[in-house]
């Protein structure tokens, strides 16, 4: 059942629209045929804004996605949202996924799109064709928390940690629309705090920084946290604190 949901463009002013992009995290248990199923979780990859210039319902914009983020690499060079999709790692949309339009959930099933009375679980998951846009915050004190335990016993640092020496902050974010995604957490390890800050913009650039005692130690041009925590990691192998 597709939609009937209509959004109007004034004629003076162009309406916006955000349209956010999630994977079914379960599509690999069932058939491509099949589409979202109950118990079925998604993660959140991508978000944009459209600028509508005349009258489009849901499934519209929603197919318009579909199409955006395809495989063809054509569109990579025609379109900025579908070159910053792929670059990520994600794959094309799929039966079993979900897209939402202002708030409004469609899942997309083999004969089209289904109204959602409510949001499909949300669950966070790294895999291969699927790059979360954000973690939950719940996520950072187990996941990060035990490869951090992890790498720095693979790299013969702080062979006698235990889990209260490493301790991860849940990220503090900061979102201003078209321009800028930021996020803050804190990890404090043997007892030093640091602050490791990564932020998307079109403007200013992606980056990451890890800073200790208000020093700069790490800085990338890519903006995943786990990447600038592992460089802190190698940081602290060549000097380390003193516990």
């Amino acid at each position: 059942m597709s939609t009937t949901q209509t959004i109007a463009a004034p004629a003076d002013e162009p309406t916006a629209v955000t349209v956010r992009v999630f994977h079914n995290n379960h599509r690999y248990r069932h058939e491509f045929t099949r589409g979202l199923e109950p118990g079925d979780t998604v993660t959140e990859v991508f978000v944009y804004t459209v600028r509508l210039q005349r009258y489009m319902q849901d499934h519209e914009l929603a197919d318009e996605a579909v199409q955006l983020f395809s495989d063809d690499s054509g569109l990579r060079t025609l379109d900025r949202r579908a070159a910053d999709y792929l670059a990520r790692g994600n794959r094309p949309l799929l039966t079993g996924d979900v897209v939402a339009i202002d708030g409004r959930f469609h899942a997309y099933n083999p004969f089209g799109w289904h109204e959602l009375p409510a949001p499909p679980p949300l669950e966070q998951v790294t895999r291969s064709g699927t790059r979360p846009l954000y973690r939950l915050p719940g996520d950072w004190d187990d996941d990060l928390t035990a490869r951090l335990q992890e790498s720095s016993d693979e790299n013969g640092m702080f062979q006698s940690l235990s889990r209260a020496d490493v301790v991860v902050s849940k990220p503090k974010l900061v979102w201003i629309p078209f321009i800028l995604r930021s996020s803050l957490l804190t990890v404090t390890i043997a007892g030093h705090r640091y602050e490791v800050r990564t932020q998307q913009s079109w403007l200013l650039g992606d980056g990451a920084e890890v800073r200790g005692a208000q020093q700069p130690l790490v800085k990338l041009k890519s903006r995943d946290a786990e990447q600038a925590v592992t460089a802190l990691l190698d940081v602290l192998n060549t000097n380390p604190p003193v516990r």
